[in-house]
């Protein structure tokens, strides 16, 4: 299971994303993110909360990981997609149980790392209306959990970095 989990961290991110394919993210560095993403913002995470960070896409290296688009128009197939991958990542990880405040901390961290991995790299696409989307509910979750200005302060500073105002940003 060790040697399992390791290597399916190896498996790479954004495989149906022409602007991001070629980048090379993978589970790892995405999962580090998330990760650490929940140690600067979270208060107080709990050890579960940030294995789970740690392991939450594993079972993408076994399914595959539907693109966002696709998860959109065919809700259905995205539930029974959500549930195999779930049986498959059980196989990679040490259980955990999560909160339902953990849960919301995962999606919010699981989404802005999407986001700032996106303005690091490709941040003229956070102008386009899926990746606006994405990122104005991102900051709506950010504002429920309390650390939407620290989140907004980061993103900021990377686009920043990059010359680019986006004013989605709000």
């Amino acid at each position: 299971m060790i040697a399992d989990s390791w290597l399916a961290h190896r498996t790479q991110r954004y495989h149906t994303n022409p602007h991001l394919a070629r980048i090379g993210q993978t589970l790892a560095d995405h999962a580090h993110g998330v990760a650490s993403l929940i140690g600067l913002l979270h208060p107080s995470p709990s050890a579960d909360l940030l294995l789970a960070a740690l392991w939450h896409d594993v079972g993408e290296a076994v399914v595959g990981d539907l693109p966002s688009p696709y998860r959109r128009l065919h809700p259905q197939v995205a539930a029974l997609h959500a549930r195999t991958e779930e049986s498959a990542a059980a196989a990679l990880r040490r259980p955990t149980t999560l909160a339902d405040d953990d849960e919301a901390w995962l999606r919010l961290a699981d989404g802005a790392e999407a986001i700032i991995f996106c303005a690091h790299h490709k941040p003229e696409l956070l102008s386009r209306p899926d990746w606006t989307a994405h990122l104005q509910d991102t900051i709506a979750r950010a504002e429920r959990l309390c650390c939407k200005t620290r989140l907004l302060e980061a993103i900021r500073a990377i686009l920043d970095a990059h010359g680019v105002e986006v004013d989605q940003c709000a």
